[in-house]
C-alpha cells in the first residue's frame, strides 16, 4: 500500500469518527431537549391544575356565603354543587388526568370544618410523575407538596386507591386498621410544610363498619365520612359508620389525645372530643340521587340556541327529558344532542314545556358518557331573542 492509499484510508476513518461524534452530539441534544420539553409540559399542567383548584376553592367560598356551610362530599359532585359559581366544565378537569377527561377533583374533596368558610381541602393525585401533590385550602390558598408514600398491607398504593380491610401505613408512622369488609379511599398524603405530613382518607357512602387510627405525634390526619370529618394531630381514635333508611351515622370514640369533629350537614360547631369520650354524628341520606348533568351557556346563533352539557359522573347517563324555556311566544322545532337529532316537531317555549315524547333515534342517541361534554342545540323559531333561554336536562 502506497502513501497515497494510506492517506485516503486515514481521511475516511477520520470522517467516520466525525460522523459518529456528530450523531452522538445530536443524540445527547435530543435527550436534553426532550427532557426539557417534558419538564415544561409538567410545569404547565401543574400551573393549570393549581389554577383550577384556586377557582374551585373560590366557588366553595361563594357556596358558603349562600348556605353558611361547606357541602358534604355525599351531597353531589363539585361540578353539580358549584354549577352557579363555575360555568366552564374544564375547570373541573386536571390536564394531567387520564384519558378520557372527567371530573378530577370531587373524589379528593374533604370538608374539614363545615362551619368555617375556609373549612375544606381539595387535592389532586394526577402528578405522580413529579412526585408532587397539588392541593388547595380555603381562602384561595393553593400549595404543592412532596407526595409521601402510603402502604396497604405493606404494598404501595397510589392516591385515589380504594382498599378493603387490612392496614394502611403512612410515611410519618400513622397507621389505620380497617375492619374486614370496610372500604376506605386513600385521598392524599403529602408534606404540607416544615416537615409535617398531611394525610386524608374517606369512608364512602355505603361502606359500613369501623377503622382505628393511630396518628403519629404532630401529624395532620383527617377521616371524612358522609356524616362528619374527624381531624387529629397525634392521637388514637376509632371511627365507626352505620346507617338507617334515613340517615348516615358516624361514631367517633377517642382513646388518646383529642379529636376535632365537624358535622357536615346540617353543620354544627366543631366538637372537641377528649380521651375516653365518644359521640355519634348524623347526616340525612338523600332519597333521590342528584342529576349529574351540568348545562353551560347558551350560545345564541342564527335560529338556534346551543348549550354545552357535561355528565359530571363516571356512569353513562341517558337523557329522558329536556325542559326548555324562552322569551315571548317562540317555538322549538328540533333538539340535537351530540350531533344526533333526538326530537323533531313543534313545541311551545315556556318554563313548563318538557319534551318527553317524540324521541328519534332510540335511547342510544340520548346517552352522555361518563365525564363526557356534548353540545345540545335547540332550533328556535324566528325572530330569536339574544337572552332569556334556559335548559334543564333530566
Amino acid at each position: 500500500m502506497n502513501n497515497q492509499d494510506r492517506r485516503e484510508r486515514g481521511r475516511q476513518a477520520f470522517s467516520l469518527i466525525e460522523l459518529l461524534v456528530v450523531i452522538g452530539v445530536i443524540g445527547a441534544l435530543s435527550a436534553i431537549s426532550g427532557g426539557v420539553i417534558l419538564r415544561a409540559r409538567q410545569v404547565s399542567r401543574g400551573m393549570t391544575c393549581a389554577n383550577n383548584l384556586r377557582q374551585i376553592a373560590t366557588g366553595l367560598l361563594s357556596y358558603y356565603t349562600d348556605y353558611t356551610y361547606t357541602p358534604s362530599f355525599a351531597q353531589s359532585t363539585l361540578p353539580t354543587l358549584l354549577a352557579n359559581e363555575i360555568s366552564e366544565p374544564q375547570v373541573f378537569v386536571c390536564p394531567a388526568s387520564p384519558y378520557p377527561p372527567r371530573d378530577s377533583y370531587s373524589a379528593y374533596y374533604v370538608p374539614r370544618e363545615p362551619t368555617m368558610a375556609t373549612g375544606f381541602l381539595l387535592g389532586c393525585p394526577n402528578h405522580t410523575a413529579e412526585n408532587s401533590t397539588f392541593g388547595a385550602f380555603g381562602a384561595g390558598l393553593t400549595l404543592k407538596g412532596k407526595t409521601e408514600p402510603v402502604l396497604w398491607n405493606n404494598q404501595p398504593v397510589a392516591p385515589g386507591t380504594e382498599v378493603t380491610g387490612g392496614t394502611l401505613t403512612f410515611a410519618d408512622g400513622t397507621s389505620v386498621a380497617i375492619n374486614s369488609g370496610v372500604n376506605v379511599v386513600v385521598l392524599v398524603s403529602f408534606e404540607e410544610g416544615q416537615g409535617r405530613v398531611y394525610s386524608a382518607v374517606k369512608i364512602p357512602a355505603g361502606s359500613l363498619g369501623a377503622i382505628e387510627v393511630q396518628a403519629a405525634h404532630g401529624t395532620h390526619f383527617d377521616v371524612a365520612t358522609p356524616a362528619c370529618t374527624a381531624g387529629v394531630r397525634g392521637t388514637r381514635f376509632t371511627v365507626a359508620t352505620s346507617s338507617t333508611s334515613d340517615v348516615y351515622q358516624t361514631n367517633v370514640a377517642v382513646s388518646e389525645g383529642t379529636v376535632w369533629v365537624d358535622g357536615v350537614w346540617p353543620a354544627p360547631n366543631t366538637t372537641a372530643l377528649p380521651a375516653g369520650t365518644s359521640q355519634t354524628f348524623t347526616a340525612p341520606i338523600a332519597q333521590t340521587p342528584p342529576i349529574p348533568i351540568m348545562a353551560m351557556g347558551p350560545t345564541i346563533g342564527d335560529g338556534s340556541v346551543t348549550w354545552m352539557v357535561m355528565n359530571t359522573s363516571e356512569q353513562a347517563f341517558t337523557v329522558s327529558q329536556v325542559l326548555v324555556s324562552g322569551p315571548g311566544n317562540g317555538t322549538l322545532s328540533s333538539i340535537t344532542l351530540n350531533g344526533n337529532v333526538i326530537f323533531s316537531g313543534v313545541s311551545q317555549l315556556s318554563s313548563a314545556v318538557g319534551v318527553t315524547s317524540g324521541w328519534q333515534g332510540g335511547p342510544a342517541s340520548r346517552i352522555i358518557g361518563g365525564g363526557q361534554v356534548v353540545l345540545l342545540t335547540v332550533q328556535v323559531s324566528l325572530p330569536i331573542a339574544q337572552t332569556g333561554y334556559y335548559l334543564t336536562v333530566q
